[in-house]
């Protein structure tokens, strides 16, 4: 039950920036063509996966108890350093600028595959500590992904995109400090 609830923590929280970018696009004007949902997803699914491999590897290197407790400090540390970060940036105003209508080269869809999937890495390798299964979490990523993507385009321009685009970061920091108490229990 801990592992289930732990790997649904991850793959929303890996996910929130994709759902945003998607609404983001789709507020744009831009839609996001299956070959790039599918670029997307199988580049941040197998990024995540291998952060999640390295991560189960190097639990070997220590009892299963530092493992766990260092995947818990991982997690909580990621958290906290988010919610800091965003109340840092609380005071200063910055305009977002939507991308540009239009097709995006293979490229630059890898690349931001890439991104997301980095963006993932540090999440994966903690949660990998904690022994999360990198298939299980392949998978569910890769079903996760595909969702945020379709279900941004859907929110777009509507409250929950604004709710977000505002509250993306702080949702992410509290969800990880929550799954670094659940790995160190």
């Amino acid at each position: 039950m801990e592992q289930g609830l732990m790997l649904a923590l991850l793959l929303v929280t890996a996910n929130l920036d994709t759902l945003l970018l998607s609404a983001v696009w789709h507020s744009g004007g831009r839609r996001v063509t299956w070959g790039e949902s599918g670029l997307l997803t199988l580049t941040t699914s197998l990024m995540t996966g291998l952060a999640l491999l390295l991560g189960q590897w190097g639990s070997g290197l220590w009892s299963v108890t530092a493992a766990k407790r260092l995947s818990a400090l991982l997690l909580a540390g990621m958290g906290l350093w988010m919610l800091l970060d965003w109340l840092r940036q609380l005071g200063e105003h910055t305009a977002e600028t939507a991308p540009k209508a239009g097709r995006q080269s293979l490229l630059s869809t890898l690349l931001l595959g890439l991104a997301l999937g980095a963006n993932n890495s540090g999440l994966g390798l903690a949660a990998g500590l904690a022994g999360i299964s990198p298939v299980a979490a392949m998978i569910g990523n890769a079903v996760v992904t595909l969702a945020a993507l379709v279900l941004g385009g859907c929110v777009a321009g509507k409250w929950l995109s604004k709710l977000l685009g505002n509250w993306q970061i702080p949702i992410s920091g509290a969800l990880l400090i929550l799954m670094g108490a659940l790995a160190g229990i």
